[in-house]
């Protein structure tokens, strides 16, 4: 399909029905490559039917992560370069309306929710340093966890963890699993098995 051409990150709604980001605006390695460095919203989010895609979100600073809320209302939309989580309500013919924005001030990379409601966050909190270590694994790249609730209409963010690297490096992904909190990430050949409260 001409409209995804970079997918980053899929929510399924059902078989064959999914929404899916598209983090960059431009095809080419130039256009790609000046959407970074001038941080350029150009990226999107894309809805497929089973049959065809249609844009349903646009105007994203690199659209990365993408879930669903538990109650399949609202999709979430991570956005590393804007240092924000974007929430939308889902609307009928799945288009979505842009709710609010959660600010960060990290670079949110993959989100989940957990079986309470709280969203996780794998994220980097020094993004340069991110792609010198993606270059050169040398450069170590620290890690940084998020966790927003939400209660009475607003969120609450709060840093589960801050590492500079040596437990893990680049976390792209945190995942609650009973009493555990599993973090992912893009480089290291290991998963972090931590204990959560």
């Amino acid at each position: 399909q001409n409209l995804m051409f970079s997918p980053n990150d899929c929510a399924m709604i059902a078989e064959d029905i999914f929404y899916v980001t598209n983090d960059h605006g431009n095809k080419s390695s130039l256009g790609k490559t000046l959407e970074e460095y001038l941080q350029l919203a150009n990226s999107y989010v894309l809805f497929y039917d089973g049959k065809n895609f249609e844009i349903k979100a646009e105007g994203i600073k690199f659209a990365n992560g993408v879930t669903l809320s538990p109650d399949r209302s609202k999709l979430f939309v991570a956005s590393p370069v804007g240092k924000c989580i974007k929430a939308y309500k889902i609307e009928k013919g799945y288009n979505l309306t842009f709710l609010y924005d959660i600010q960060c001030d990290t670079g949110v990379d993959n989100i989940t929710f957990d079986r309470q409601g709280a969203l996780w966050a794998g994220c980097h909190p020094k993004l340069l340093t991110f792609v010198k270590h993606s270059k050169n694994e040398q450069a170590i790249a620290p890690s940084e966890i998020i966790k927003i609730t939400f209660a009475d209409g607003g969120y609450k963010k709060e840093t589960e963890l801050l590492d500079d690297g040596k437990l893990i490096q680049s976390s792209t992904v945190a995942v609650r699993y009973n009493s555990s909190l599993l973090i992912g990430s893009v480089f290291d050949n290991h998963i972090l098995d931590c204990f959560s409260k």
